[in-house]
């Protein structure tokens, strides 16, 4: 059985209502997984395999900039309300 990730999508949403330090901070989480799974799955329908994907991925330096990025910003861009 796949893992469907919009699942942690709406995790995340519901994780952000708690109000809570520790609720955004697992929101964000749960909603960097949703959006890696998601490039992943682009990449595959666009002919790379799972390896290569996460191989482009991990060289990007796509990880390093959104370690870097306030989480502020990544709150903003992960639209979650």
């Amino acid at each position: 059985m796949a893992f469907d990730w919009t699942d942690y999508l709406q995790l995340a949403r519901e994780l952000a209502k708690y109000g809570t330090d520790a609720g955004h901070r697992s929101a964000v989480s749960r909603a960097y997984y949703y959006v890696y799974h998601l490039a992943l799955s682009r990449a595959e329908s666009n002919g790379f395999s799972y390896c290569q994907a996460k191989e482009l991925m991990l060289n990007s330096g796509a990880s390093l900039r959104a370690a870097r990025m306030p989480i502020a910003n990544i709150w903003r861009r992960s639209g979650i309300d």
